[in-house]
């Protein structure tokens, strides 16, 4: 029989709240009470029965107690703005000093937190940013300090994957400090596009943009191919298909035929794309 009780709980989530409102500590007898009297409704009238009196009993023990703590911390919050107040009216220059400090301080301490969840966060949505590197040229001038820059020949990356073979991938990008922005056009919408790559396939191999249309593998690879954003096309095309369609651009770019879309991402990473 002591075999069978000791098989017998009440609800776990209900015996937890029990417990952390009244902490018995092997002094106080409230659990033991109740789960002796829930041993016995359990064996007269069943589980579903014993249960629900359990969960009653537990409701109707912690709510009060719960409300009074409510209660008397609203009631202290309100003894503590009131006693502040009285002591900013009678010592209004020292108060002033200290609510001033205090408010740089927070502002501080905010800015510092946002700058470091930056500097943690950023590029992290690559799986494989502890292996991906930028090339970096430093620019020697006599009697002055050094220059770096991220500008290369385009056959540098070709070279370097050929010669070192634990270099997996390359990729080429050109962005809009080369060429500036450029104007595109989708019937009467005109725009003028300054976040955008001129790049490769293996981009696409290298950082982890999301394709929501199109094949990944077959993406880039022919000229006067581009890839937009979400956010892109629907600036562009509104609720219409974007894949297959056609952007006008200014200059020498030409026509720009739409094979893909991606996911617009937030912007803590190195590249800000629309396209």
């Amino acid at each position: 029989m002591r075999k069978e009780r000791q098989n017998i709980k009440p609800p776990f989530w209900a015996e937890m709240i029990l417990k952390f409102f009244f902490p018995d500590e092997g002094k106080f007898t409230t659990l033991g009470d109740l789960y002796e009297s829930y041993i016995y409704i359990f064996e007269k009238e069943g589980k579903l029965k014993a249960n629900y009196w359990y969960i009653s009993q537990v409701l109707r023990s912690v709510i009060p107690v719960f409300l009074n703590l409510i209660f008397w911390g609203i009631n202290m919050l309100q003894n503590y703005i009131l006693l502040a107040w009285r002591n900013f009216k009678k010592h209004k220059m020292h108060s002033s000093i200290n609510l001033i400090g205090l408010t740089f301080g927070i502002a501080a301490s905010i800015i510092i937190l946002l700058f470091t969840i930056d500097e943690l966060n950023f590029d992290k949505f690559n799986t494989k940013y502890d292996r991906i590197a930028r090339l970096v040229n430093e620019e020697f001038v006599e009697n002055s300090e050094s220059r770096k820059y991220p500008l290369s020949s385009g056959i540098v990356g070709k070279t370097l994957n050929e010669n070192y073979p634990e270099i997996e991938n390359h990729v080429n990008i050109i962005d809009r400090e080369v060429f500036g922005r450029f104007a595109t056009q989708y019937g009467d919408f005109k725009h003028y596009e300054s976040e955008y790559l001129i790049t490769q396939p293996s981009f696409l191999k290298i950082f982890d943009y999301e394709i929501i249309k199109g094949n990944p593998d077959k993406l880039l690879t022919e000229p006067n191919e581009i890839v937009l954003t979400e956010s892109a096309a629907m600036m562009f095309f509104g609720n219409e298909e974007p894949v297959g369609k056609i952007l006008k651009t200014d200059g020498a770019w030409g026509d720009l035929k739409v094979t893909g879309l991606m996911k617009t991402r937030r912007k803590i990473r190195i590249f800000n794309l629309q396209c």
